[in-house]
This record gives structure tokens, sequence and C-alpha cells, in this order.
């Protein structure tokens, strides 16, 4: 089994927090198949409810790049100072789900508002 990778960020609040993957199989690239979602949600830590989510779109189906976007509308929900975390995940046309990477999301309040 796989494990997901593990990535953390630090982002100011109202800020956009945009990062792409690059899905491989083997060392070459996982070409994403018809009917295959993404989608990554934020949430503090031992909550049962996400506060936020990721916009998602294949930027490239053919060399396996998704791109995660989490708006400054949805980062304006995180308060700093908390735990966040994070996941993204795939689910293919069978509804396997499977998580390709998570982490914590550091959050600092903004000076300019």
């Amino acid at each position: 089994m796989t494990m997901p990778a593990y990535n953390s960020f630090e982002l100011y609040k109202g800020d956009t927090l945009r990062f792409s993957l690059t899905l491989q199989t083997s060392g070459s690239a996982y070409s994403i198949p018809s009917g295959t979602e993404f989608s990554g949600a934020v949430k503090k830590k031992g909550s049962a409810t996400a506060t936020a989510e990721f916009d998602t779109s294949v930027t490239s189906a053919s060399a396996g790049k998704v791109l995660f976007t989490l708006s400054s509308t949805n980062s304006t929900l995180l308060d700093a100072n908390k735990n966040w975390v994070y996941d993204v995940q795939m689910m293919n046309s069978s509804s396997v789900v499977t998580t390709l990477m998570t982490g914590n999301i550091f959050v600092t309040d903004e000076v300019t508002l």
C-alpha cells in the first residue's frame, strides 16, 4: 500500500493557495482516465466537518497533472493559530478513493485588510 505524500503549507489568511500534482505510476506519467474525480478539503484537527474545500482541475490528463486551489474566499474561513489539516483525493470511475496528499496548513493573520 502506498501512503499519501505529506506536505505542509504556510498561508496568509485571505490569500489564494495553489499547488499542482503530477501523478506517476512506475516512474512514468499517469494518464488520468475519463471519469476520474479529484477533491480536497481543510478542517480543524479533530473536527468531523470540513471548513473549506479546494477547487480542482485536470490541467493535462495525459501528463497526469492536477491543479488544486484554495480560493482567497475559502482561506478567509481559516482562523490563524488553529491546527488546520487537509487532504486531497482522487476517485476513479469505480468509486475507489485514493488519498494523494495530506498535511497541515499554518495560517497567519493578514496585516493589510
